[in-house]
């Protein structure tokens, strides 16, 4: 472990951390480039660095001048206001990465960048007004080997982009096994019709959790519910989901619609469909009109009893409960 408290210190240690497995820098200030010279250049020649985390304060950077091994990085954490050299990190097994908008990802050409090996894909929001630019790395990677996809912007509105999002699938083709979205506000275009092909394009995925503050009204949330609904005379979307979690806000929610899906994940499915294991239902608001009707609450209770794993909260469940 080594800790850097002046910049005269560089030039102790520059070329004798060949051991260094994990870099974690917090707060480094830009520009990089000061008197004592730039802090990053003593982690250029690392033989046994794997994984880096470094968060920025302010400023911006181009990546020409911030320098890793980024080819033997298998776990990366970026907070930096510049692009991602992606073409670079042909190791990357886990990404996660803010600040991608300040410079194209891929400067000099349109084609997508594969990285090859990587499993796990975190998006943090961006600290800047271009927060709808969250989900541009649909459109610059390809991911053949993604299997847990993280969104995350819980103060900030984020449009959804439908396009970019399926051609990144259609060309990634990745076993997508876990997604989770924890947003302020979800904006959806069209939501009857970009929720159900954004289930479709998930046929492995096990398990999804999604909380969202705002949901913007309920047509965003019915069009998740109806796209649920699994019908036994044909292969519902996302056959293999096993663990369902949603939070909603004080937006009206149809419980009816919802415990109709529900149900229908537990009985009368097809060979190559797997049962729902664990519903989870959690509310940031317990307005009285989001708590549920004594019937529609027996009903989940009676599932429960059936074998699902049920988990909701307390503000949700009727003021008088029937044993």
């Amino acid at each position: 472990m080594c800790f850097l408290d002046e910049s005269g210190s560089l030039a102790k240690v520059s070329g004798r951390l060949l051991r260094l497995e994990t870099l974690q820098i917090q707060n480094l200030k830009l520009p990089l480039d000061g008197d004592g010279g730039n802090i990053l250049d003593l982690f250029v020649n690392c033989p046994s660095l794997k994984s880096a985390k470094i968060v920025t304060e302010g400023g911006e950077v181009t990546s020409q001048a911030f320098q890793l091994p980024w080819a033997q990085l298998e776990e990366l954490h970026m907070e930096i206001p510049c692009g991602l050299p992606a073409a670079f990190c042909t190791s990357l097994v886990s990404l996660t990465i803010a600040y991608v908008w300040h410079e194209p990802w891929n400067r000099h050409s349109t084609v997508p960048v594969a990285l090859e090996q990587l499993e796990t894909l975190q998006l943090l929001p961006p600290h800047s007004d271009l927060r709808t630019l969250l989900l541009i790395p649909f459109r610059y990677l390809t991911l053949p080997k993604l299997h847990t996809l993280t969104l995350e912007s819980e103060l900030f509105e984020i449009s959804w982009h439908h396009n970019d999002f399926l051609q990144f699938m259609d060309r990634s083709q990745c076993p997508i096994k876990k997604i989770q979205f924890t947003l302020g506000m979800l904006v959806v275009q069209d939501p009857g019709v970009e929720i159900p092909a954004f289930l479709e394009a998930l046929p492995n995925l096990e398990d999804l959790h999604i909380e969202i503050d705002d949901w913007g009204g309920s047509d965003l949330s019915n069009a998740l519910f109806r796209s649920l609904h699994a019908l036994p005379v044909m292969t519902p979307v996302l056959p293999c989901l096993q663990t369902l979690s949603i939070t909603f806000d004080s937006n009206p929610v149809d419980y009816q619609v919802l415990l109709i899906s529900i149900a229908s994940r537990r009985t009368h499915l097809g060979d190559f469909v797997q049962p729902l294991k664990l519903f989870s239902l959690s509310s940031t608001s317990y307005e009285y009109h989001n708590r549920m009707t004594q019937e529609i609450y027996g009903t989940f209770l009676a599932l429960r009893d059936e074998g699902l794993r049920l988990i909701l909260d307390e503000g949700l469940k009727p003021f008088i409960e029937s044993e």
